[in-house]
């Protein structure tokens, strides 16, 4: 069979990552989208999510239990997108009930592992084979294959662009399954960040609440 441009082109993880390429988070501050608990003293913020029985149903770089993944980005807005970017690509307003309860909230950079595997390096691409399918494709197995190897290998964290804001960075912070709550700082509803990036929020009525006419019959 030929192979074209257009077949996929990511494969799994190799079977050494020796010598992969990492950094360190940048800047003062990271950002993660959540639902708010109110009564968590970081309100929800740092829960490592563990891969579920449908890997589809979970994220991208989710570890299997008992070790978790925790998602931050580097903008509000970035983060915000990850919620609502599959409304955003197609031109389409946000649902109301989608941002309800759903907060940003703010951590100091000190608080991220100190490196991370940073699979956008040139490095990553040319001897480990990383390509930016890697990021955006739908399958997440693949995504999740290559945070247990770079878990495995010993890494506290994966860097990574967002499937939604290209050019930006987010990172994959590994630790323990579940909520481990440490330091934040400050956090801002969903739907205030959306307004300031002028992503329009809507309410759609439930099919309970409408009133169906029955169409009139011909003579």
């Amino acid at each position: 069979m030929p192979e074209y441009r257009s077949h996929p082109a990511q494969e799994g993880p190799p079977a050494s990552l020796d010598g992969l390429p990492v950094n360190k988070p940048t800047g003062h501050h990271w950002y993660r989208e959540h639902g708010h608990r109110d009564t968590a003293p970081d309100k929800g913020c740092w829960y490592f999510a563990s891969l579920p029985l449908d890997p589809a149903a979970g994220g991208r770089f989710d570890l299997p239990a008992p070790a978790g993944t925790c998602y931050f980005a580097n903008k509000p807005r970035v983060a915000a997108l990850e919620r609502v970017g599959r409304f955003t690509a197609q031109h389409k307003p946000v649902p109301a009930d989608l941002v309800t309860d759903r907060i940003v909230t703010t951590v100091a950079t000190s608080t991220l592992p100190a490196k991370a595997a940073n699979l956008t390096a040139a490095r990553a691409a040319t001897h480990f084979g990383v390509t930016g399918e890697l990021f955006a494709t739908p399958d997440y197995t693949l995504g999740q294959a290559w945070a247990a190897a770079v878990h495995d290998h010993g890494h506290e964290a994966l860097t990574y662009t967002p499937r939604f804001s290209p050019g930006e960075r987010a990172i994959a912070v590994f630790g323990p399954s579940g909520p481990h709550p440490r330091a934040v700082e400050t956090s801002q509803p969903l739907a205030d960040i959306l307004h300031t990036a002028h992503i329009p929020v809507i309410d759609i009525p439930p099919s309970t609440g409408l009133t169906f006419a029955t169409p009139p019959t011909k003579p």
